[in-house]
């Protein structure tokens, strides 16, 4: 290549460099907010003052003694993107104060306290959204914080929300602000659920119900009687036990009782086996199952939706064992996505305890359940399951109660039902049955006694007794419980009897632990993030808080994105929590705060100086 030919391809590269940096200098200002630069005479440097940015540097000018705006000057051209600087931009809400908990079918008015995160004082723009359980959206207003200084954290009320009367149920809240140009739009944004129901005035109460219909044997309710509900918890379902085959359902809405098919006398090895001391029941998917008891092995399956008459079948056989299916034997279902199971306690005087495979129609046994020998589970034993991932067990006699762990298949101990003023033990006609983080429990043993077992507290409150009623009678042989989500009430059999009551009504939103006949209610956590303090020097503390079971994820990542720290990660019960870590773990600068659970997500920011 000749001398000349390099000169001129030099030069057109110089050329075009020229024509890039002066499209650069010309074009990129004006592409940004319009602002020109200032030419700077003689004497001028670039300097900082609020104001300008370049290149993403908040703060650097270009100026100098009689500067005046321009494009050329003693400096010449200075390439870069010009934008005008107002301070950090960021705001989020911080936490929803109402609704909470459990709201009365009255006005209520939604408030969130709303943070300027940012360094200038300005006007902070909120919404407020309320769905119901559904996920559909009953409620949206807007409001401003006025005039939030930087730093600083105000409660922003909302137009009131008249709440609905006729719509009962779980509630999702959420509030964000809408700063235009917020820099860190992941805190924005606070969600909790809460409760909308028609709070009861007086303390839940023991009330009678139509009586059980006498059938066609007029037997009373007794050894072996089951209660159980079906999935939406409308009805209860009652397996009447009493050397019969009875089987009926009661409906709330109508206070009346209506006959089923009768589970059916003879099983395939041709004997006819009624319902006996040892009858379970328990619901899976819509369905339900049943053992006979009476020291049969025999296990059947009723289809609500199959044709009259054809709604029970045999299924497998209990495993033999080393005993029947007789005293003290206790069935609760479990459901987890589209698979469904029965747990078994056989009890009748043994350790057993199996699991059903509603999809394979089989069974498997399962850990063995706690005791040493001579402390058999018998009469009097009884289990339930809190729809979740534990199983909590009575073992009648002598009074020992247990919390069986499925996913591990593993037994913990759990703090023995006390014997009470008048020295009862659980024996037959004892019962329990599960409902938001409590296990209630009838005694049996010809008693009235009515327990409460706080899951969370790991303790026992007696509530008020089982009222006598007309007839006198106790809680015997043939006692059973169940909840019904629907009306919020417990339903009980007495045994000995045709009595049918009910007890509520109970929330299906709040715990209650009862303590000389009163409910003491402790009202929905809700989600929550608090972080704590904003700049940490010292020690940070992350408070958080969720209302049901679930995975919980809380993480910190730093500006760029990258995982810092890990805090928590895994299964949490409802409750409130604290996590706390020292800000010399992580390098000085700003960092982000997530937490999930479940669909609720929130951030929030941590600065470490």
């Amino acid at each position: 290549m000749n001398t000349r030919l390099r000169l001129r391809l030099r030069s057109r590269s110089r050329l075009r460099l020229g024509v890039a940096l002066l499209l650069v200098s010309l074009v990129a200002p004006l592409l940004a907010y319009r602002l020109p630069w200032n030419t700077v005479n003689s004497g001028g440097r670039p300097g900082s003052a609020t104001g300008y940015a370049m290149n993403g540097s908040v703060g650097q000018v270009v100026q100098g003694a009689g500067s005046a705006t321009g494009y050329d000057g003693a400096w010449g051209f200075w390439p870069g993107v010009w934008t005008f600087a107002t301070g950090t931009i960021d705001a989020g809400v911080t936490f929803i104060l109402e609704p909470s908990g459990v709201v009365d079918t009255i006005a209520e008015t939604p408030k969130s306290t709303v943070r300027n995160y940012g360094t200038t004082t300005r006007d902070v723009p909120a919404w407020f959204e309320i769905r119901d359980s559904l996920r559909t959206v009953v409620y949206l207003q807007s409001a401003v914080a006025p005039s939030l200084a930087g730093g600083e954290e105000a409660t922003v009320s909302f137009p009131n929300w008249d709440v609905p009367n006729d719509k009962e149920g779980r509630y999702y809240a959420a509030s964000w602000t809408a700063l235009t140009g917020d820099n860190y739009p992941a805190n924005d944004t606070a969600r909790s659920q809460f409760a909308v129901e028609a709070k009861q005035q007086d303390p839940p109460c023991w009330v009678a119900c139509p009586d059980v219909p006498e059938g066609a044997q007029r037997n009373d309710v007794g050894s072996g009687a089951a209660l159980a509900t079906d999935p939406g918890g409308l009805c209860a379902y009652l397996l009447k036990g009493n050397n019969t085959c009875e089987f009926c359902r009661f409906d709330p809405a109508t206070a009346g009782w209506v006959a089923l098919d009768p589970i059916p006398e003879q099983g395939r090895s041709g004997q006819k086996r009624s319902v006996k001391d040892g009858g379970t029941l328990a619901q899976v998917g819509g369905r339900f199952y049943a053992t006979k008891g009476g020291n049969s092995l025999e296990f059947w399956e009723y289809n609500p939706l199959d044709q009259p008459g054809n709604r029970w079948t045999q299924k497998a056989d209990v495993p033999s064992g080393a005993s029947g299916v007789h005293s003290g034997a206790s069935a609760t279902g479990v459901s987890f996505g589209i698979t469904g199971h029965v747990y078994l306690l056989k009890a009748s005087g043994t350790f057993e305890f199996y699991r059903y495979d509603v999809g394979r129609d089989s069974w498997t046994a399962m850990a063995t359940a706690p005791g040493q020998t001579g402390e058999e589970f018998k009469t009097g034993s009884c289990i339930t399951g809190d729809n979740g991932d534990t199983i909590f067990a009575l073992k009648g006699i002598f009074d020992k109660y247990y919390a069986y762990v499925i996913s591990t298949n593993t037994w913990l101990s759990r703090n023995d039902l006390p014997l009470g003023p008048d020295n009862k033990h659980a024996k037959g006609g004892a019962a329990v049955c599960y409902h938001l983080r409590n296990v209630y429990c009838l005694k049996g043993s010809n008693s009235q006694e009515f327990w409460v077992y706080d899951c969370d507290g790991d303790s026992w409150y007696q509530g008020p007794d089982v009222t006598l009623g007309p007839h006198k009678s106790r809680v015997q042989d043939g006692g059973a419980l169940v909840y019904c989500s629907s009306t919020r009430y417990l339903y009980a059999t007495k045994g000995g009897c045709l009595e049918f009551w009910s007890y509520g009504r109970l929330s299906n939103f709040i715990n209650g632990a009862m303590s000389s006949g009163q409910v003491a209610l402790n009202v929905l956590t809700p989600y929550r993030l608090d972080v704590s303090p904003s700049v940490v020097t010292g020690r940070a503390r992350i408070d958080f808080a969720l209302p049901e079971a679930g995975n919980v994820e809380l993480v910190i990542y730093d500006a760029a994105g990258r995982l810092a720290k890990t805090l928590v990660r895994g299964t949490k019960q409802p409750g409130a929590y604290r996590a706390s870590f020292a800000g010399s773990e992580l390098a000085r600068g700003v960092y982000v705060v997530r937490y999930r659970s479940g669909d609720y997500q929130a951030g929030g920011k941590l600065i470490i100086e």
